[in-house]
């Protein structure tokens, strides 16, 4: 690494995070949904956004103006920046099951991509195993089908028969 930053104690259950501004990264309290903005230069908080309450906040995304966050049990929101308290939620097909663990942006399909830490079975699809769903923000539609996955069977050989791993359902 180029540099170290230690953190105030403010982001010390910080789950997510994603690229803010030139400098700036967007922060996501684990447990409150609260967007912290931190200066990479100035190495400190520069602005904080509550736009939800209590919750187990997994992922944040930002995507233009807009700014995308989830929780473990697929409650989904959005925002706009500059508009504090301004909130859409989206309904997802994600159950408290699927165990969202985070979000990320595809900016050549334009898609978010969710990544399920439990189980990847998703309304009528069966997975047995983990899955990265996906959400065309052109159609603002959930895509039925996962993008990717790993059958749990597939996952042990990877992980090895006697790995102590919590991965393994």
């Amino acid at each position: 690494p180029d540099d170290i930053f230690e953190l105030p104690l403010s982001l010390e259950e910080v789950s997510a995070l994603t690229f803010y501004d030139h400098d700036q990264l967007a922060m996501l309290h684990d447990e409150a949904g609260i967007m912290y903005v931190y200066s990479l230069l100035e190495k400190e908080i520069i602005k904080s956004i509550t736009f939800k309450g209590d919750g187990d906040f997994e992922g944040i995304e930002r995507v233009e103006n807009d700014i995308y966050a989830i929780k473990s049990n697929g409650d989904f929101y959005k925002f706009e920046l500059g508009t504090a308290g301004v909130l859409e939620e989206i309904e997802t097909p994600f159950k408290k099951d699927n165990d969202i663990e985070g979000i990320g942006f595809d900016p050549f399909n334009n898609l978010l991509l969710f990544g399920m830490k439990d189980s990847g079975d998703v309304g009528s699809f069966e997975v047995k195993g983990r899955a990265i769903y996906g959400y065309n923000l052109a159609q603002q539609a959930f895509i039925e089908k996962p993008l990717y996955f790993i059958l749990n069977k597939d996952l042990k050989k990877l992980v090895g028969k006697n790995s102590n791993s919590n991965l393994l359902v």
